[in-house]
């Protein structure tokens, strides 16, 4: 049960950075988009 806790609170530290990571992506790929369409 000490290991699972350990990785939960892995898992919880990782998803802030994992889904800034998703959004900054995204905003690049829109903005890439937005740059061929004009």
């Amino acid at each position: 049960m000490v290991l699972i806790d350990k990785y939960t609170k892995l898992l919880l530290g990782y998803i802030p950075i994992i889904s800034a990571l998703t959004d900054a992506s995204y905003f690049i790929k829109c903005s890439r988009l937005a740059g061929k369409s004009v």
